[in-house]
């Protein structure tokens, strides 16, 4: 019978991180910030003004502030609440039931081909 040896994967050292030359990213990040700067938070601008006024919707009148009115009817509506709970319900399944087959899967297709290596999970 031929034995089939595991191998160890060790993590890096601690130490080699830190001598990590991070002169790339470091350049890279104040341009990053401003992208999602730039990006993220003028279009959420309109979507905050209209979260906090009333606005109606057959003729024109026009909109009154009412503050946190709006997410308060939110939380107090039966219909909003469950649809909520079944989107997270159904979040948590497809998250449950994909994950560790994917992992699996990612795990196995990473080790090496040759005969030497074994996985114990395919």
């Amino acid at each position: 019978m031929v034995a089939l040896a595991r191998t160890i994967v060790k993590p890096a050292p601690l130490r080699r991180l830190w001598r990590h030359d991070w002169t790339p990213e470091l350049l890279l990040a104040p341009a990053l910030v401003a992208i999602a700067v730039v990006v993220g938070f003028p279009p959420s601008l309109p979507y905050l003004h209209m979260s906090v006024h009333k606005w109606s919707l057959i003729g024109y009148a026009a909109p009154a502030f009412i503050g946190a009115g709006n997410f308060t009817a939110l939380v107090g509506d039966d219909r909003f609440v469950q649809s909520l709970l079944r989107t997270l319900y159904f979040t948590a399944a497809g998250l449950a039931t994909n994950l560790p087959p994917g992992s699996a899967s990612r795990s196995c297709s990473t080790a090496s081909s040759s005969a030497a290596t074994y996985c114990a999970r395919c």
